[in-house]
């Protein structure tokens, strides 16, 4: 349904389509609210891809310029959050620095208080384990397996976003999943 917005918008706000809307009718200042709104998920896109913080800065700032000049060729045949993506995708494998991509695992991730350092480090080195397993993938299970697990989109957008068939984005993120399982166990 047009204007509905997605779990998360704070009461009152309007959708990503209204404002888009506002910002083509000329009311400009308002692009600033999508960008609030999708900079931490372009943000994380580049860093998987580029693992460097100031290259995944780069990258939000490009993708937003990018999507604010194309922005009448937002269609909303899907979210405007996969148009987005697309762009962050595709800004990411042209551009000037192409790097070996590495997943990374979020860090700090909520602990039980009670848990004791024992726990803690194991954890930690878990974390560390995943993390070099994963950049063993190749760049296109890599983005795929972000898009999955840490962007949480379907396979058909992650379809859109790539390019990839769908049944090739499946194939990518079995063939990731099963890797990581081979090089976790070798580890343990």
């Amino acid at each position: 349904m047009a204007g509905t917005l997605p779990d998360g918008f704070p009461p009152g706000s309007q959708s990503d389509e209204a404002i888009i809307a506002l910002v083509l009718d000329g009311d400009t200042e308002r692009f600033g609210e999508l960008v609030s709104r999708h900079a931490q998920r372009v943000y994380r896109v580049g860093l998987s891809w580029f693992r460097d913080h100031d290259e995944a800065e780069d990258l939000v700032q490009e993708v937003f310029v990018k999507a604010y000049t194309k922005l009448s060729s937002f269609r909303g045949g899907s979210r405007f959050s996969t148009w987005l993506l697309r762009i962050a995708y595709n800004t990411a494998t042209t551009g000037k620095v192409r790097r070996r991509v590495h997943e990374r695992v979020e860090e700090g991730a909520t602990m039980d208080l009670r848990a004791g350092v024992e726990d803690e480090l194991l954890a930690k080195e878990r974390a560390r384990e995943v993390r070099e397993a994963l950049t063993f993938l190749t760049p296109e299970q890599a983005i795929c397996v972000e898009l999955c697990f840490y962007q949480d989109l379907q396979y058909s957008e992650i379809s859109k976003i790539t390019g990839f068939p769908v049944n090739t984005v499946k194939s990518h993120v079995f063939r990731a999943k099963r890797m990581l399982r081979e090089r976790l166990s070798m580890g343990a």
